[in-house]
């Protein structure tokens, strides 16, 4: 094999555990962070870090990012990964691919349209990896990921970008719609509160339980009043 082909990826711990608790503060729901697992999307390295792996036509491991399950926030991508192949869910093959900046942002999404009572793994969710761009003969080239999706699935006709609320995604969202907007459907869909959408997942989780307990109270406050 070639040295300058290969991906190296860390091994596996023998337990997902710590990726499990991770994950689940951050928001995402427990089905899909198994779900994930179950199709080996994700995993938890030896070092105790979320994996987020990518795969090539043929099912091969082209891609692999990982992150930290601490409070250092450590992000990387392994060394030979190419960002075509970047983090994905679904058969790639839907006419709409929903486009993040993260895996995060991404299984962010994917929880939501489980709360919605929506099979989430029907949408084909795609993560960037990032939103740097490279220039080829003095044109912006667009997203390695988003390009290498759109190539393979002929059946695209709308690009739904839930990019960051910051001036880097709105920028990133901006050079999309102006390199792609010709041939497709494009959508700006910054997240209603927060930056990104695992902060709006997150306070909308706040957010819910809160009005939970308001109304808890209030309800026993009722029942007090009428037993007196």
């Amino acid at each position: 094999a070639d040295p300058e082909s290969e991906i190296y990826v860390p091994r596996g711990s023998r337990s997902n555990s710590k990726i499990k608790l991770y994950l689940e503060r951050r928001g995402i729901s427990d089905k899909v962070v198994e779900q994930c697992i179950d199709s080996g999307i994700i995993y938890e390295s030896v070092y105790g870090e979320v994996v987020f792996l990518g795969f090539n036509e043929d099912g091969e491991v082209k891609y692999a990012s990982c992150r930290s399950c601490d409070d250092s926030r450590n992000m990387r991508d392994c060394r030979g990964s190419k960002k075509a192949y970047s983090f994905r869910t679904g058969e790639g093959k839907s006419d709409t691919v929903h486009v993040f900046e993260s895996a995060i942002d991404a299984l962010s999404y994917a929880t939501l349209l489980e709360s919605e009572g929506k099979d989430w793994n029907r949408f084909d969710l795609l993560s960037l990896g990032g939103v740097a761009f490279g220039k080829q003969d003095g044109q912006v080239t667009m997203p390695k990921a988003l390009k290498n999706y759109l190539d393979s699935n002929t059946n695209a006709k709308r690009i739904y970008l839930h990019l960051d609320n910051d001036e880097a995604g709105r920028t990133a969202a901006r050079i999309i719609n102006d390199g792609m907007g010709r041939k497709y459907e494009i959508r700006l869909l910054f997240p209603p509160m927060g930056k990104d959408y695992n902060e709006y997942l997150q306070l909308k989780i706040r957010k819910e339980r809160e009005n939970g307990e308001r109304r808890k109270t209030e309800r026993n406050s009722r029942e007090t009043g009428r037993d007196r």
